[in-house]
């Protein structure tokens, strides 16, 4: 009976010895990752993030069925060097929209963007095929940093060049916002959204679904506001792409200090055209604007400038 009994006491031993040494080592993988990461946020809190995406991807798996595709699965960072244009950014926030404050007045004279090294720009793909409703610039004397395409409330939206997505969230202005950086060293926004498909850390391609159209946060109808950024520095979306064949204009182009100045840097140019309602691209507002000096009324001033007021309109 003795020699029974370690015979099964040598059986057990070997069953949990096969159980632990045959665990797949994805697990035990990322364990040893978080823990050097923990460590490297002392030193680094650029790491921090990327503890987040390492739980975001686990608590998909959770809810992922065993029938799920291999291709269904997204991939995700897991290191610092995996973030696109890591080495000009510096940094990898995950919950501010805007965390930059790069000054290009200090920094650089130019700078030249590829937008698309592949021939026939095979790495773009619209966001959302429809007629632009809103511009960038200047419009009912606020700033409008972004493209608007019209959609229908759950119209797929798609990225528009591969990346990693940097925030995924519900904002009070832009609704539920996509925000993309690319290996272009451009960040793409995706606003307004009724959905959201993607997580932040998570790997996409272009044309990879990442959100379902939708009218929330600050809008009056549904849309698409999308936006494209170099640093923080707004671009306009139309000088690059031609949204009614859908193809990127150009592959390439250079940024310079004069060129932000002259069209890009909005709030310089709002002190200019302060009293234009809206600029759109194309078109010269109506509006026309007139230097008041101190002292004059505002009768004389509408009559220089022939400009009825309620004393001189016609009844």
């Amino acid at each position: 009976m003795k020699g029974i009994g370690k015979f099964i006491i040598i059986i057990l031993l070997f069953g949990v010895y096969y159980q632990v040494n045959t665990q797949p080592k994805n697990n035990q993988n990322d364990t040893i990752l978080k823990k050097q990461l923990k460590l490297d946020v002392k030193q680094n809190p650029l790491t921090k993030p990327l503890i987040d995406t390492l739980n975001a991807e686990q608590q998909y798996f959770e809810l992922v069925t065993d029938s799920t595709e291999e291709s269904e699965i997204p991939e995700y960072i897991y290191n610092l060097d995996s973030i696109p244009a890591h080495y000009l950014y510096l940094s990898w926030d995950t919950t501010d929209i805007h965390p930059y404050t790069f000054n290009y007045k200090t920094s650089f004279d130019s700078t030249l963007i590829q937008l698309d090294q592949t021939p026939n720009y095979q790495s773009f793909k619209m966001p959302v095929n429809g007629i632009i409703t809103s511009s960038f610039g200047w419009r009912f004397r606020k700033p409008h940093f972004g493209t608007d395409i019209d959609l229908q409330t759950g119209d797929p939206v798609y990225a528009a060049f591969d990346g990693v997505v940097r925030i995924s969230v519900p904002n009070r202005s832009y609704g539920k916002v996509v925000i993309i950086r690319h290996a272009n060293e451009l960040e793409t926004y995706y606003a307004h959204l009724s959905k959201l498909n993607v997580t932040s850390g998570q790997k996409v391609k272009a044309g990879t679904l990442i959100g379902l159209g939708g009218n929330t946060g600050y809008s009056t109808g549904s849309h698409l506001h999308f936006e494209m950024r170099y640093l923080g520095i707004a671009l306009d979306p139309e000088d690059f792409i031609d949204f009614k064949t859908g193809q990127l204009k150009v592959q390439s182009f250079k940024l310079t200090k004069d060129l932000i100045d002259k069209k890009y840097n909005l709030y310089k140019l709002g002190k200019k055209y302060k009293s234009r309602v809206y600029i759109k691209k194309g078109k010269k507002s109506n509006t026309k604007s007139h230097k008041v000096n101190k002292g004059k009324s505002s009768q004389s001033r509408s009559k220089k400038n022939k400009i009825p007021t309620k004393s001189t309109r016609k009844k």
